[in-house]
């Protein structure tokens, strides 16, 4: 019996401060977060789908992003930057120093936990055709939709995961680690 008694109270110290480290984890975390970003149709007129949470509300337009062609700036709030120089790196959405590109995006959908957008009709029409351009195939990326980032590498057809928290995965084997010692211990 007395075996048992610790048992208990030793699984329940183990939850108490996994309910801790997940709780202070929690706190920490963004108002946004990305937990995939999908790359579809090819890179000539690329189609972009973030999941996540906390996307509301939806990013008010900052500027036409280059006249006479579709396309929107959303400041810092919603924006995707392509950093591989192949040939050049560009932010699609950003309204950052005059000249660095002009490539808005076009939004399809937008809710709380999912948007869709293009890339501004002057990067089919214009840049990837000559070349300037290009969101290709394994080019380094990163989505911003308001205070949430998320970086990978372009892949079509599949998503993008988000990489796997080395924080939960060791808070997860240390619970399982304990659970299994605590078992162990009263079988004998």
């Amino acid at each position: 019996m007395k075996l048992l008694e610790n048992f208990e109270c030793r699984n329940a110290a183990v939850m108490s401060i996994l309910a801790m480290c997940v709780c202070g984890l929690a706190a920490g975390l963004q108002a946004s977060t990305i937990t995939s970003v999908t790359f579809s149709v090819g890179p000539a007129n690329p189609t972009i789908q973030i999941n996540g949470v906390g996307f509301d509300p939806q990013p008010s337009v900052d500027q036409l992003a280059f006249t006479g062609f579709i396309g929107n700036d959303y400041g810092s709030q919603l924006h995707l930057h392509d950093f591989t120089n192949n040939p050049a790196a560009f932010d699609a959405g950003f309204d950052g120093p005059a000249g660095f590109d002009t490539i808005g995006l076009i939004i399809s959908s937008y809710t709380d936990h999912q948007i869709t957008y293009q890339l501004g009709t002057d990067y089919a029409s214009f840049y990837f055709p000559s070349h300037i351009f290009e969101l290709n195939e394994g080019d380094a990326f990163t989505a911003y939709v308001h205070d949430a980032s998320f970086s990978g590498n372009v892949t079509y057809g599949s998503a993008v995961p988000e990489p796997t928290s080395v924080s939960l995965v060791a808070i997860a084997f240390i619970g399982l680690f304990v659970i299994q010692k605590s078992r162990k211990q009263n079988d004998i």
